[in-house]
């Protein structure tokens, strides 16, 4: 497999540097231009999807996909530079190619992102041009969560906590990967729908929201906490706190996570975080009064097991959805809702490239197959009967 980006990076470097521009300068050059990327654009598709269909082996396409991650990302970065540059002035036509152009190229990075989910690395730094425009977009978003910010039930430093990660991004330059984006999106838009539906309750929301897409910031768990001990400073009898704290760790521990968001994997999720400092709470209040007999009390050890412990899988997505399908297909799978199915995959499975699995990733993979998928599942079929005759 070949790198393709060698003839579009010497394009860039050479022929349409501002200098280099702007003295061989007209419309029609600009035209010429335009023509070139876009045929790269579709000659490097080509070869992407050329390869998908042969059934490439996921190690090398994999590490080509991320390659052009960082090309692209690079390229991009350039022209951003290229549109910032003082040592000439650069006439609004100019600046409208150079954009044009990053166009072309972050339709691209869409493209793998798109038909080559499961190669490419969420975890890369989004584009300057990515960062450019959803910046713009959020910032205006953020106008309109500030009827949350305003209601008289909701806390300030509660908001403030809220609306933290996007003022890190719109406000301090920071860079974030194509995960973190989404996380952010996904976060707007349920916040979103916050404001408005206007619901009754709106604190219940707002944390209902928060622990459905598990916004593991410590101070939010913190913050929780602190919440969770005034609404029982307003219980009088530890029974009837007990029983609260129950109804809490209860309701906490049905809580299903949107499948594939979490704000920093690399913490635990917001209600392992939660869970264990309302259990200690328990215990302390039983350790108070002895003579409380609660059935809680019994169950507290079974909980201490780590929650979403998954099994993990040595295969795609795509494959994986593929399997599922000959399973229904030949009866041994015999669930008639395959949301049932898709639900218990996410919840209990993790793949190589990912430790959760996406609930619409998985369904589209089922609904729409890449051919890659096909050869892979055969390869991983054959080794299976291969195990089972020297069983």
């Amino acid at each position: 497999m070949i790198y393709q980006l060698d003839s579009i990076e010497r394009w860039i470097q050479k022929d349409i540097a501002p200098e280099a521009l702007l003295n061989d300068f007209s419309e029609a050059k600009l035209g010429e231009y335009i023509d070139f990327v876009s045929k790269e654009k579709e000659r490097i598709a080509s070869y992407f999807r050329e390869k998908t269909i042969n059934g490439e082996s996921p190690g090398p396409l994999g590490g080509l996909v991320e390659a052009h991650q960082v090309g692209f990302n690079a390229i991009i970065e350039t022209i951003t530079q290229y549109k910032k540059s003082t040592e000439v002035e650069l006439p609004q036509s100019v600046l409208s190619f150079y954009t044009r152009v990053s166009q072309f190229l972050e339709g691209m990075l869409s493209f793998l992102q798109q038909h080559l989910a499961e190669y490419f690395n969420e975890e890369f730094p989004i584009s300057a041009m990515n960062a450019t425009h959803s910046k713009a977009d959020l910032r205006k978003h953020l106008e309109v969560l500030q009827v949350i910010g305003e209601h008289p039930e909701i806390d300030k430093q509660l908001f403030r906590m809220i609306t933290r990660p996007f003022r890190e991004f719109v406000d301090e330059d920071k860079f974030i990967s194509y995960r973190e984006l989404a996380y952010l999106k996904e976060l707007m838009v349920a916040l979103k729908r916050i404001v408005d539906d206007q619901p009754d309750d709106i604190i219940n929301e707002v944390h209902l929201t928060l622990l459905e897409l598990n916004f593991n910031y410590p101070r939010y768990v913190l913050y929780y906490n602190y919440w969770l001990d005034t609404k029982l400073a307003e219980i009088s009898g530890r029974p009837q706190r007990l029983d609260k704290l129950s109804a809490y760790m209860n309701a906490i521990e049905q809580v299903r996570f949107k499948p594939g968001y979490i704000l920093i994997p690399g913490l635990p999720s917001v209600t392992d975080q939660l869970l264990i400092s309302i259990k200690n709470t328990y215990r302390y209040l039983l350790e108070k009064d002895q003579q409380v007999s609660h059935s809680v009390l019994n169950q507290i050890g079974s909980r201490e097991k780590t929650k979403d412990a998954k099994i993990k899988l040595a295969v795609s997505v795509p494959v994986l959805a593929l399997f599922l399908k000959s399973l229904i297909k030949a009866g041994i799978i015999t669930n008639e809702n395959k949301a049932e199915v898709f639900r218990g995959v996410v919840e209990n499975f993790t793949t190589l490239k990912s430790d959760s699995i996406s609930y619409d990733s998985l369904k589209g993979k089922y609904n729409k197959t890449p051919p890659s998928a096909h050869v892979h599942l055969k390869k991983t079929l054959v080794k299976i009967m291969e195990s089972i005759r020297s069983i």
